[in-house]
Order: C-alpha cells, then structure tokens, then sequence
C-alpha cells in the first residue's frame, strides 16, 4: 500500500513543479500553457489518489475516488491539446481539440454520478478499489485513443522539424507512452483482472522526461538561464519527498514495534532525520556543477557574461554594416557635388561669385563626408555609456538620411512631426541611442516590404521625458507575439537572431528610459521611447 501512496504524492510533485517552471518562464505561450493545463490536470489526480489510499472509511475513499476521477477526465483532452501545439498543428485541428474538452467535460459532469464509478469493493490488498459504472468503459476508450492521434502524427511529421525540435519531440512522445502505459495499469484491477496498478510510478517518468527535455533541448524556450533553478528545485523536493517518506516508514515501524504514541518521540525522529538530510543539499549542488553544468556557480555565471557580450557584440557589429552601407551610399551625393564643381573649375578660375560659392559647397560637403565617418568609427570603438548633450533632432535625421536607400528602394514614404523646440539638447549616449533608433527603424523597413509610411514624431510627457514615436504601416504582430517581442532570441524571420528588440530595450534602459511597443496585426506597429531629459 505504502508503494501506491508514494507513487501518486511523486506523481503530483513532478508535475506541479515542472508545469510552474513552464508558465512562470513564458505565461503568454500556448504551449507553455497547454503544458499547464495537462500538468494541473495530472496533479490533480495524483492528490485525489494519494488520498484515496490513505483513507480509512467507504465514504472518504467514494469521496477521493471521484475526485480523481475529475482530473482524470481532463488528462486526454490537455494532452491532445498540448502534442498538437507541440507539432504546430494546433490551429489545423483546433475543432478537434474543442471537441475533446467538450468530451472531458462531459465525462467531468457525471464523476460524482455512479455511471463512473458505481460503488468500491476490497479488491486483492486494497479495502476500497473503484467498480466501474456504465460509461467507465468509453471513458477508458477516450483516455487511451485521444492522444494516439497526436501521437501519431508527430512521428509521421518527425522527419519535417529541425534537429532541436525532433530531440524535444523525441523525449515528449517517449515519456508520454511510458507515462501512459504506467497510468493504465490502474484499469486493470476495475475489470477483476488481478493485477496491482505497479505501473502508477512510471507517470513521474513522463514528468522527468519533460524536465529532461527542458533543459537539454529547451523545450518550450526555457532557457540556460534558469537551468540552474531547475535542477536544484526537483532535487531538493526529490530530497524533501525522501525525508518525508523516510519519517512516515520510520514511525510505523517503530509504532509497530514499540507500540508507543508519543508526539516528543516523533519530533525528534524527525529532527534526527532532517540533520541526515542537511548535508545532502551542498553534496547534489557539487555533482551537478561538476558533471551537468561542467563548472562552478562563479563560472557558469563568468561564462554568461561572456556569451552576453558576445551577443551583444555580434549584434552590433550586424548594425554597424547597415550603417556603413547606408554611409557609403550617402557619400556619393557630396562626392558627385564636389566632382561636378571641380570638373567646372578650370574655366571659372575668374569667376569669383563661382569660386566663392564652390569653396562653400565644397567645404560643408567636406564636413558632411567628415561627420559621417567620425560617426562611423565612433560606433565601431566598445566604450562605456557616455553621456553629452545631443541634438536629438539631427541625430534622428542622420539616421534616416542612413537608411535613405532602404526607403527609396522599399517605397517607403517618411513623416517627420518633430516638436518645436530650436537646438533641442538631451543627455544621451549618442552612440546607443543611435543603435536603439536604428533597429527600431530597420524592423519598420522589414516590416512593410511592399511599401508605406513610416511617421517619426517627437514631443514632451507631462513627467518630464523626451518621447520618441515609430509609427509603421505595416503588418504588425499578434498578441502572442507582441508579448515576447523584447524576449531574446524570439524572431520570427528566418534569419533573425531575436536580438534587436531586447538589446534596444537594453540600450534605452541604460538611460534610465522606457521603450514600449503596440502592435496589432494588419493595423501596424507603434514604438514609444521615452528618455529622460
């Protein structure tokens, strides 16, 4: 009996700590939060069924068995949902999913009904084990073929994902059938047929072969991050689930043999225990740096930061292209100025109303030539944040003149509505916000590549910050996506690194600014900037 009370309160602790991990890391995920649904589907059971067994009357044990029943019901339908979200194929057979919660509902309604579970009777060494009512039979049929099908389809589609998802697959459909078989062992013993559910454990199987999945291949985007958390969190209710079982064994078997009942005596078994215990947490913190994470707590982290700036410096460099590209194209104009002016020269040595006006020309073409380099090489240096005073305005219509060639080519029409402010200084890293404008640019170009207006406009909030607007015609983003717009390595093109947004939010953030973002599919995109000035 012991064996069947452990396997369902592991069952539950599996499964409430890796569906938390899943919808804390990412709540605006379908898949994140399908997984949920299954997991509290799960816990619920694996509750209800650890206390089914601990129970010592017929009407607590109807009264748990019902209950579990309840989760069951749930547990195909959630299932289904979460393997076709799993293989994007959700949206083509979402009529088939609603079809299933409809089904688990109405099995949900009738649990506390005897067409369920018609009565408990002593079956092999358990006192009250469930008789099935007359629609046990198709719940049973629903429970087993529901997630055949996903099931099915993901090996047939198996072959078309890339090597990351077919590893997260992999591990998903091979828990999921492990978890299933074990769970259905419980079926047996409601038909007469004598054999015990031994097979309840393997459910935990499921649950670590998720966890297994998360922090190999990432599956459902959780990320090096929190890898660390994870492990350390299932090792330490691992431990806690030992310590717990520990103490229950121990006092029945002293109970059994001492026959005492004394509360001081079981406090301090427990405290004995917990100090055997104690060491165990640094002991599983050492094996796991040395052999999973392969370092330290100091240098895993030395090691993210490495990898950060790295990140950040290979994105930067992606923006500096753009920025020569864009320079180098400005520079024909002054040249071809300067050219046409010299190509004149020599017949105009006389003329001193064309020498004047060539040296003028010339000289700001110069400087514009000389701007625009400076600007370049500036970009190119890794320095710390450096705060002038910046006219904000020239800065932006440096930038558009940049990307000029862009718009031209992608029938772009630009609207500037700056505020009315002469020689408008603010207190900014030029070169960051330079950054931070142009990736913001750069996505609006990308995102209307058939054409539309991009209105730039600049103002002042009521709380004193200088606030920028991008305003784009272009596609937009859904809900979803919009929520994980500044996640990083979150992209929807399909050589996009994810990075742009999240480092622009790094950027403005370093000025103590805010940056937000409204988009709505089909309607366009607004991007706010607001910095403190």
């Amino acid at each position: 009996m012991l064996y069947y009370q452990i396997s369902a309160l592991m069952n539950a602790i599996v499964f409430i700590i890796v569906g938390l991990v899943a919808i804390i890391n990412n709540p605006h995920s379908k898949l994140n939060r399908s997984f949920l649904f299954f997991c509290m589907s799960v816990t619920y059971w694996s509750i209800n069924y650890f206390l089914w067994q601990i129970s010592d009357s017929y009407s607590q044990a109807l009264f748990f068995c019902r209950n579990f029943a309840l989760g069951a019901s749930f547990i195909p339908s959630t299932i289904f949902h979460f393997l076709l979200v799993l293989i994007n194929f959700d949206k083509k057979y979402r009529h088939l999913i609603r079809a299933a919660y409809f089904v688990s509902f109405s099995f949900f309604t009738l649990t506390f009904t005897p067409l369920i579970i018609e009565d408990l009777k002593p079956r092999l060494f358990f006192p009250f084990w469930p008789s099935p009512g007359k629609l046990y039979l198709p719940f049973i049929i629903f429970f087993i073929i529901t997630p055949a099908f996903p099931f099915i389809l993901g090996m047939k589609e198996y072959k078309y994902f890339n090597k990351e998802k077919q590893n997260q697959l992999k591990y998903v459909l091979l828990g999921t059938s492990i978890g299933y078989a074990g769970g259905c062992t419980n079926y047996l013993l409601w038909y007469d047929i004598p054999i015990p559910p031994y097979g309840n454990i393997f459910v935990s199987f499921f649950g670590i072969f998720l966890t297994y999945a998360i922090i190999r291949h990432q599956l459902m985007d959780i990320r090096i991050v929190i890898k660390r958390s994870i492990v350390y969190s299932i090792s330490i209710a691992v431990i806690s689930l030992l310590y717990l079982i520990s103490i229950f064994i121990l006092e029945k078997t002293t109970q059994a043999i001492f026959g005492y009942h004394s509360l001081a005596i079981s406090i301090g078994t427990a405290f004995a225990i917990g100090l055997l215990f104690m060491p165990l947490r640094q002991r599983i913190q050492r094996f796991m740096d040395r052999y999973f994470f392969k370092g330290s707590t100091e240098e895993i982290a030395t090691q993210n930061e490495q990898l950060r700036q790295e990140i950040i410096q290979t994105e930067k460099y992606k923006t500096l292209t753009t920025l020569a590209t864009g320079i180098a194209h400005e520079v024909k104009n002054p040249l071809t100025a300067i050219k046409t002016f010299t190509e004149y020269l020599p017949g105009k040595l006389n003329d001193k109303a064309f020498l004047l006006k060539f040296a003028d020309i010339v000289g700001k073409e110069v400087d514009r030539i000389n701007d625009m380099t400076h600007q370049l090489l500036d970009y190119g240096k890794p320095a710390p944040l450096s705060i002038k005073e910046t006219h904000i305005h020239k800065l932006i219509d440096n930038i558009v003149d940049i990307l000029n060639s862009k718009f031209v080519h992608h029938k772009i029409d630009v609207i500037k509505n700056y505020l009315k402010a002469p020689e408008l200084l603010i207190p900014i890293d030029s070169n960051q916000i330079r950054q931070a404008i142009l990736n913001i640019l750069l996505n609006a170009v990308e995102a209307m590549p058939h054409g539309g207006t991009l209105t730039i406009s600049t103002s002042l909030s009521e709380t004193g910050y200088f606030v920028i607007k991008i305003e784009d015609t272009g596609a937009g983003m859904s809900r979803e996506d919009l929520a994980q717009a500044f996640d990083p390595f979150f992209s929807k093109k399909d050589d996009g690194t994810g990075l742009g947004l999240s480092i622009t939010q790094s950027l403005i953030e370093n000025h103590k600014g805010i940056i937000q973002v409204k988009s709505k599919v089909g309607a366009g995109t607004v991007v706010r900037i607001d910095l403190p000035c």
